[in-house]
């Protein structure tokens, strides 16, 4: 498995499907809340995360906490509004694929990140008119 720094356009997916998850428990309302008011702090935050793996992973590559992108909110308005949920749920599933690699995985932010893609994904599926139409047995 190889593991490599996503595009920064990756990164305003995944904050901007964080910005549109309809419940979230107590535990992930924070991160919600810096999704849609600070969406910049969390684009570091998931940058940081990300060369965290990547140093996990490839010896060579000394952590540092310097983002690899800088944000910029022009361009994330951008990629919101010219996404949709299925590309949001498969760069948040890219994203933590690529952040799966040794202490990186036992993160919060990791963990958190986790539990919005279960949760998103379930969100996709529950609005599905093949899912309303199933029975419940």
């Amino acid at each position: 498995m190889s593991a490599y720094i996503v595009e920064a356009d990756t990164l305003y997916r995944v904050i901007n499907l964080i910005t549109k998850i309809d419940y979230v428990s107590n535990s992930l309302k924070p991160i919600k809340e810096e999704a849609i008011l600070t969406p910049q702090i969390l684009f570091n935050k998931l940058n940081v995360l990300n060369r965290f793996a990547i140093s996990e992973r490839y010896e060579d590559e000394p952590m540092t906490n310097k983002p690899s992108y800088k944000f910029n909110l022009d361009r994330y308005y951008q990629v919101a509004s010219n996404t949709n949920q299925f590309q949001n749920l498969k760069s948040l599933q890219c994203f933590t694929y690529q952040c799966a690699e040794g202490e990186a995985i036992k993160s919060d932010l990791y963990k958190t990140l986790e539990s919005f893609e279960r949760n998103f994904a379930f969100q996709i599926i529950s609005s599905l008119k093949q899912y309303e139409q199933s029975t419940w047995s």
